[in-house]
């Protein structure tokens, strides 16, 4: 039977756990801190942040990109997903890079 009304089509029903799920509560940032408690150094040790600040090589990686920041990035990271190939003998199609977990969800989804 084919037929178009909304009534006919399938729906998808979600896991009851699913809405169960608490959103992420980010924590206090340094700043709040320091002025909270009204003291100067704060180590953060959470929230996947390095207390000890960037790699110097990430930050020399970062200068030397700034030149082409007017330009619009890589959408498939092939040099990365290139490298990642070479290192682990696999093909390229056995990766996928995205913008955090929060994206990699949102495209599986």
């Amino acid at each position: 039977m084919n037929s178009n009304s909304d009534t006919d089509k399938e729906q998808v029903t979600p896991r009851r756990a699913l809405g169960q799920l608490k959103p992420y509560t980010a924590g206090k940032p340094i700043w709040e801190v320091q002025r909270e408690y009204g003291v100067e150094r704060v180590v953060k040790l959470a929230s996947n942040e390095n207390s000890l600040g960037p790699s110097p090589k990430a930050v020399q990686a970062m200068q030397e990109a700034l030149t082409e920041l007017h330009r619009y990035p890589d959408e498939r990271s092939s040099g990365l997903i290139s490298e990642l190939v070479r290192q682990y003998d696999l093909s390229d199609n056995h990766f996928i890079v995205t913008n955090g977990g929060d994206e990699l969800i949102l495209l599986i989804s």
